[in-house]
């Protein structure tokens, strides 16, 4: 008899040790999902993202519930602990599914939050109305002879409803997720992998669980689901807190990144593609053939992408299809984890608009407004290049010194307005009579300037003499009256043994125009290095001669 009542002692020291192993064990859970459901409160940074704390909640509060019903000791207040468990899990599987939308970004409307949410409200409502209808539950018995009381029911057609509800929601959602990562280049890809991968698995495992408890009802006694909802719980905050899952939000940050007018390329810190974003490899088709991993300096076409110095403000230009040119410039920005450089980004933004305003500006800067001719300054700095290069390469060239005659008896009789169309007028004929290569020039007031390269004297003299006599050909009118303008011109040669510089040769013009407008004017004077004139004072190096006329 001792040895009975030890043996039953024991036993039911067993059973409570056990039972009580039980109860830690589902409260360590509902401890989990309520820790999880604050962390999501207070940890997200993502607006509107509470739909990861409301399944926290819901599997807290599903927890809850069936802790209550292995406390329960009566079949009424077993039942009343199964409704506190529906109030959370009937709605677990909707919640999951707003989740899921929400982080890859796809919008519901409200009629699709309703009618998702019809099926859960219409479960709890037959709950909580049994046993007045009768219609969720065939048979409903609360069984407390075994080691954790339990219920054993025979479910109606809207109970295999809800759980068949229950078990191919979460299914979508993961499809969901699936379709969503397929048909799109994470541009963080392994962290999307990894977060994917987390929340499918935090998905799967409950409805596996489910699926088990139905098809196993009758011999299971005990419910693992509450057990597997805080391993999801795990999971879940792992990835938010862990992998960046509202940090990051790679999905999210991805379809922005996509829809970006500007191109965004990220290249690691030893010059290998990592990606690129669909406006990146249209300015650079090359990148849609890359692999990620291989070293650019290595691909045709993108080697100059790898330069190990910064990117920024690199300029470059691509013609459109139709034939239109586009300026794009670089901006590089290093991206670093914690003190460590990882990666390097390069946007690439057009820049067609600012350049053309450059350019306008430019052009104002370095072009006389009514003539539309070069102004002193450029003509110049672009002078004294070319100038450079013909003493360079030995080559041949002249330059034109050219002033209108008595000008400012224009101004006097016909007034400023006929003078700036006399001067327009000859600034067109400038441009129409000199090559693509001569830089023309108003080089002040009535004076124009052009330097002739790779020309010899007499074709540079035949050209002058054309345009004198064009020019005093052109009849101007004003006030029913006709008069004509003309030209004086200097002419000087370029010699590499006096023109070491561009103002040197200006003079040599300079002087030869002084001697054309004393002479008469409406003529044309040479100044070209005298003969023999190595022992001679510098100035004396030059000889001015009047042009014979055109016969």
């Amino acid at each position: 008899m001792t040895a009975d009542r030890r043996k039953q002692r024991a036993i039911v020291l067993e059973v409570v040790a056990i039972l009580t192993l039980i109860l830690i064990t589902y409260s360590v859970s509902a401890a989990i999902a309520l820790a999880t459901f604050i962390v999501g409160i207070y940890v997200r940074s993502a607006p509107k993202s509470l739909y990861f704390a409301y399944v926290m909640l819901a599997i807290f509060v599903y927890t809850v519930g069936y802790i209550f019903e292995i406390l329960a000791e009566s079949h009424q207040s077993a039942l009343v602990a199964t409704m506190v468990q529906y109030c959370g899990g009937a709605f677990i599987s909707p919640l999951m599914f707003f989740f899921v939308c929400e982080y890859c970004g796809t919008k519901l409307k409200k009629y699709h939050y309703v009618c998702l949410l019809l099926i859960p409200v219409l479960a709890c409502l037959l709950l909580w109305t049994y046993p007045l209808n009768g219609i969720y539950y065939h048979r409903l018995e609360f069984v407390t002879t075994g080691l954790v009381p339990h219920f054993i029911l025979e479910g109606s057609f809207f109970y295999y409803l809800f759980m068949g509800y229950a078990v191919l929601l979460p299914l979508a959602a993961i499809a969901v997720l699936l379709f969503h990562f397929r048909r799109r280049e994470s541009l963080f890809k392994t962290q999307a992998v990894e977060i994917i991968l987390t929340i499918v698995l935090a998905t799967i495992l409950p409805v596996l669980s489910t699926t088990c408890s139905l098809i196993f009802a009758d011999r299971l006694w005990l419910n693992t689901t509450p057990l597997i909802l805080s391993f999801s719980c795990l999971l879940l905050a792992y990835s938010m807190l862990q992998l960046g899952l509202y940090r990051i939000a790679p999905l999210a940050r991805e379809k922005i990144i996509e829809t970006m007018s500007d191109g965004f390329v990220l290249i690691d810190m030893q010059g290998c593609y990592v990606d690129a974003n669909s406006e990146a490899k249209r300015l650079l088709p090359r990148l849609a053939y890359t692999s990620i991993g291989m070293k650019l300096d290595e691909v045709e076409d993108l080697a100059w992408l790898s330069d190990e110095n910064n990117m920024s403000g690199k300029e470059f230009t691509l013609t459109e299809p139709g034939g239109t040119v586009k300026h794009y410039r670089i901006s590089e920005t290093e991206i670093r984890h914690g003190d460590k450089p990882i990666c390097r980004c390069l946007m690439i933004y057009d820049s067609t608009n600012t350049r053309q305003i450059l350019d306008e500006v430019s052009s104002l800067a370095e072009h006389d407004n009514l003539t539309d001719l070069m102004n002193r300054g450029a003509f110049s700095r672009n002078s004294k290049l070319m100038i450079d290069k013909i003493g360079a390469s030995g080559g041949e060239a002249c330059l034109l010194m050219i002033d209108l005659d008595c000008f400012k008896n224009v101004n006097d009789v016909y007034g400023h307005l006929k003078g700036d169309e006399v001067l327009k007028t000859m600034a067109d004929l400038l441009i129409s009579r000199f090559r693509a290569t001569d830089l023309v020039a108003r080089y002040g007031g009535e004076e124009f300037c052009v330097l002739l390269p790779n020309i010899s004297e007499e074709n540079a003299l035949e050209i002058a003499r054309e345009m004198r006599l064009q020019a005093a050909n052109q009849e101007f009118v004003a006030d029913g009256e006709v008069f004509h303008s003309t030209l004086s011109i200097g002419l000087a040669v370029y010699d590499f043994r006096r023109h070491h510089q561009l103002e040197s040769l200006l003079a040599d013009a300079d002087a030869a125009l002084y001697a054309a407008k004393n002479n008469g004017r409406n003529t044309i004077y040479i100044a070209r290095i005298a003969e023999g004139s190595g022992g001679l004072p510098e100035e004396t190096w030059i000889t001015l001669e009047r042009a014979p006329d055109k016969s």
